[in-house]
């Protein structure tokens, strides 16, 4: 994980650069909906339900690879764990194939336009998660749990105004080995989760 915030630390830096050339601009969105995470130790099997996911991401958009670099921020503000049960800070990527709004073009060599459609996209990130489990079970069991996972998102872009975009999408995400607990049930948990997201994109106009 700390190679990979170093890349991405990298990545901040040479797009100092390619911003001089035109090649890079960045926006913000910022998504609601709601989650499901099946969480698992050796002793306990739990269904955490997100009442309201919250899910944040700056992005850095570089047209000349029809993709975005993004810093992700996921909480679960209410769920039937209780308030943030579930915390997430990731780094990834989204590929656009028919490429994303707002970018670029220039017409007949003179006038420059920015082009804004529909923009499907699928994506993929690595992050840090932690998971606050209340009540693991009929005994009163409980734990906290930090976990390395990799996600993977499905959505499509719909402008509905001038730098103003509709982003729908969903979201799941898997950890990557038993990662580390602590807590009444004495274990290291591991888990699954899925998600389904509403949000707006503010992209500069200018």
């Amino acid at each position: 994980m700390i190679e990979i915030i170093q890349k991405f630390l990298l990545l901040i830096v040479l797009s100092l650069a390619l911003s001089a050339r035109g090649e890079l601009s960045s926006n913000y969105d910022v998504n609601f909906g709601f989650g499901s995470i099946d969480a698992k130790t050796v002793v306990t099997s739990t269904t955490i339900t997100g009442l309201l996911f919250l899910d944040v991401n700056y992005n850095l958009f570089l047209a000349t690879c029809k993709c975005t670099f993004s810093l992700t921020m996921q909480e679960f503000v209410s769920s039937s764990q209780g308030s943030l049960a579930f915390t997430r800070f990731g780094l990834g990527t989204r590929y656009y194939p028919f490429n994303a709004n707002s970018y670029r073009v220039i017409i007949d060599n003179k006038a420059e336009a920015r082009v804004w459609r529909a923009a499907p996209f699928v994506g993929i990130e690595f992050g840090t998660s932690t998971l606050s489990v209340s009540k693991a079970d009929s005994l009163g069991r409980f734990y906290n749990s930090f976990s390395n996972d990799v996600a993977f998102r499905l959505g499509n872009e719909i402008p509905i105004g001038a730098g103003v975009i509709l982003l729908g999408h969903i979201l799941g995400a898997v950890s990557l080995g038993g990662g580390t607990g602590s807590g009444g049930s004495g274990t290291q948990a591991s888990y699954t989760s899925f998600g389904v997201l509403v949000g707006l994109r503010i992209t500069p106009n200018d």
